[in-house]
């Protein structure tokens, strides 16, 4: 059994989100922005009912608020908990940047108590990176502060992350001992809801040492501690971990049942790191039962989950923002450094004044004076420099990732006018590709080996469609839809789709040659085309896409449908269009039966030799 990190910083994590937001608000027992609690408030529940996105605007308010009201102490609640939020469903980078802000105002007040909670925070957001150097470190400066304030609960939650990180460092006797200290302070101050994130963790560690009955036992205590809705988070967990600890003695069913139950929780709260957690588990549990299809569904899942959490891309995001808050660091010490410097070059010239009483020492220091100031605004405009460089690069990384998920003309019209309006295209030919018996093929791979294939075949498709100049719209399991003259009608002219479709084929049968020859399954393809009328448009504003609607759609998949393996079959509207073209051949097929519209006229086509 496989048990990945994620599972195991769960709870380091869930020790910075647990008492987060309840905390909201407690700051106005000290007279800050009374107009900012209810915002709190309302993100509290936001978040509790999986409503991340709504959380985030009214905590975006509240800090409005106190940014107009010069309230430190609101601001630094409100950035705490912005970035608790983010980091609860999964997006480190923006956490991370969130936490940061937090540490320079909680800096500004002297706010040591906030400090530890930042600095614990950002030490699990490393954890869960695998950065365990850079983990301690934080933990290590929250443990100081926690324990100079004689904070219990504040070394409580600590504890329980310095057990996570020693698991994850293989040191599990010592990750038991942390997580047992972290129990007995929470026993102390009767806080249940802390001794079940302490009971799991020490269960977890049972589970990497093969003692999955013992672990069982304390997942058991720790879930009848986890029945109020406000902890449904902490329960769905536990109960991946069930699932995973059933895993692990050979009970793929009970494994299937309890991870079945975190996914639901995870689907209800929009909460990404748990949904990845799950589909782990349960991957592995229909893999364990002999369940191909359901195997293959939750592994593609939990890959795309992963790629979600832990891509190149949010990895760079952590690193520039943990290098922009070192650099400002150090440019404030090195404001100050300057600042000292100049008041001890300052109270020597006066002193040489007063003994030379001369003026050429003055001129020298006026001048050095200006050299300092000259190097100063020149620093200050490398800096302006270096910060639009920066901000032109994003700007570029936005501008390529929105063009590789939406086509350019589509993502230049949602970046000048910030939406896409439908547009109709009278003649678009839409491509409709589905493998043959592909369940069948399916079974005899693995799913790593099934989705490795696929995705071979349709990077290939891709490439193709590109030389062509035709649109792919999306896959759908194992179909591929593709269309030509949308969304710009001056490319992929029904020859070029055609062409292109001949293309793919010719890939697949080779393919198929190949793989047979080495006795590998191998996928055979029907292909459909079709021309007319559609509908094109973005779907959805959350993961958008460009999709297309209308009857030329679903006649091309009756096309592809009553089609044959290594064929094109294409309609007559599509054949009127392209018969005159030299580099073509066809050959009529009469009237064909397609499924719920009757008998069709249609013809296979090739290539001329």
């Amino acid at each position: 059994m496989r048990r990945g990190r994620a599972d195991r910083v769960a709870f380091a994590l869930i020790g910075a989100a647990v008492l987060g937001l309840p905390l909201i608000g407690r700051s106005q027992e000290h007279g800050h922005a009374i107009e900012a609690l209810p915002y709190f408030q309302r993100a509290e529940y936001a978040d509790t009912a999986g409503d991340p996105a709504s959380a985030l605007q009214y905590l975006d308010s509240a800090a409005r608020i106190a940014t107009a009201q010069e309230d430190d102490a609101t601001l630094a609640q409100a950035l705490l908990n912005t970035g608790l939020v983010r980091l609860r469903h999964g997006d480190h980078s923006a956490a991370l940047r969130e936490f940061y802000k937090a540490q320079v105002v909680f800096e500004r007040m002297g706010h040591q108590r906030g400090l530890a909670e930042v600095y614990n925070n950002i030490g699990s957001i490393f954890h869960y990176q695998r950065n365990f150097d850079k983990a301690e470190e934080h933990y290590a400066l929250g443990l100081r502060i926690e324990e100079r304030l004689g904070s219990e609960r504040g070394i409580g939650k600590v504890l329980n992350n310095f057990g996570a990180l020693a698991e994850d460092r293989g040191d599990l006797q010592k990750a038991i001992a942390y997580h047992r200290r972290s129990l007995d302070v929470w026993t102390a101050v009767r806080d249940s809801i802390w001794q079940a994130v302490s009971l799991a963790n020490i269960g977890s560690c049972f589970d990497a040492l093969g003692q999955h009955d013992s672990a069982r036992v304390c997942y058991a205590k720790s879930l009848r501690a986890l029945r109020g809705e406000d902890e449904r988070y902490q329960y769905g967990t536990v109960c991946i971990r069930m699932g995973m600890s059933h895993l692990g003695s050979g009970h793929a069913g009970k494994a299937v049942e309890w991870c079945m139950q975190g996914l639901d929780i995870a689907l209800a709260r929009n909460n990404l790191p748990m949904e990845n957690r799950a589909c782990d588990c349960l991957y592995q549990a229909f893999a364990a039962k002999g369940d191909a299809r359901s195997e293959l569904r939750f592994y593609r899942r939990f890959v795309v989950t992963k790629d979600s959490l832990f891509n190149d891309h949010r990895i760079e995001e952590m690193t520039r923002s943990e290098m922009l808050h070192e650099f400002e660091k150090h440019q404030f010490e090195d404001s100050l450094l300057q600042a000292q410097e100049r008041a001890l070059v300052q109270s020597e010239h006066e002193e040489s004044l007063r003994i030379e009483a001369g003026k050429r020492d003055l001129l020298l220091y006026s001048g050095g004076a200006l050299l300092v100031l000259i190097g100063g605004l020149w620093s200050r405009l490398r800096y302006i420099r270096r910060s639009r460089s920066l901000l032109q690069a994003e700007r570029d990384r936005g501008d390529d990732l929105l063009n590789n998920i939406l086509p350019k003309v589509v993502a230049r019209e949602l970046f000048e006018k910030g939406r896409v309006e439908a547009r109709e295209f009278p003649a678009a030919t839409v491509l409709f590709t589905d493998f043959e018996h592909f369940t069948t093929v399916a079974e005899q791979l693995s799913a790593s080996e099934l989705v490795e294939l696929v995705d071979t075949c349709f990077k290939a498709f891709d490439a193709i469609l590109i030389k062509h100049g035709v649109e792919k719209i999306k896959t759908v399991g194992d179909a591929y839809l593709a269309c030509g003259g949308v969304p710009d009608p001056a490319f992929g002219s029904p020859v070029d789709v055609i062409i292109a479709a001949l293309e793919m084929q010719r890939y697949i049968v080779a393919l198929h040659d190949q793989r047979t020859a080495l006795g590998l399954p191998a996928f055979r393809m029907r292909v459909g085309v079709h021309t007319g009328p559609v509908v094109g448009g973005i779907v959805g504003s959350h993961k958008f896409a460009y999709d297309i609607w209308g009857d030329a759609v679903n006649i091309a998949a009756r096309m592809e449908n009553a089609g044959a393996v290594g064929r094109v079959n294409v309609s007559q509207a599509t054949y009127d269009l392209v018969k005159a073209d030299p580099r073509l051949c066809f050959e009529p097929r009469g009237m064909v039966e397609a499924k719920g519209k009757g008998a069709m006229p249609m013809y296979w086509v090739g290539a001329n030799a």
